[in-house]
């Protein structure tokens, strides 16, 4: 018998999407100073300012972002503001691939469900642009440079 969904995949999808209401930002968004000092660790402002994303996004919807997620310009200037890097940083963010693992052990995620093989959050649900470009909104792009 095929399992039922509670949700409706736009149900889904709305119950996943990154904040971008100022409320929601402030709320779910807001770094604090262990926030900051673990962000400052990262090497290059690409760094600290995917690896913040990833952090806020971990917390809240509660989910890993994937490449070619789309991040919402209001959101992201409201990190790139408060750890002081700008947004265009963004573009250089994970450009080899080791990055993404290297942070999420870093965020503690190395053991979740996701790693354990279950299937994360983030793939039941597609970005709301995932079709096309929307000009307020950024992609998080994997270069496809060598480890190294």
């Amino acid at each position: 018998m095929p399992r039922r969904r509670a949700l409706t995949g736009a149900q889904l999808e709305d119950l996943l999407a990154l904040p971008t209401s100022e409320p929601d930002l402030i709320r779910h968004w807001t770094l604090g100073r262990d926030d900051l000092a673990a962000i400052e660790r990262r090497r290059g402002a690409h760094n600290q300012l995917g690896y913040t994303l990833q952090l806020c996004a971990f917390r809240y919807p509660g989910r890993l972002l994937r490449p070619g997620d789309v991040i919402p310009e209001t959101a992201l200037r409201f990190v790139s503001e408060q750890i002081r890097v700008g947004a265009s940083a963004l573009g250089a963010y994970a450009s080899r691939r080791q990055t993404r693992r290297e942070q999420l052990d870093a965020l503690g995620c190395v053991n979740s469900p996701a790693k354990a093989g279950a299937t994360p959050p983030s793939t039941w649900a597609r970005s709301r642009h995932s079709a096309g470009r929307d000009p307020g909104r950024h992609g998080l792009g994997y270069g496809d440079a060598p480890d190294g």
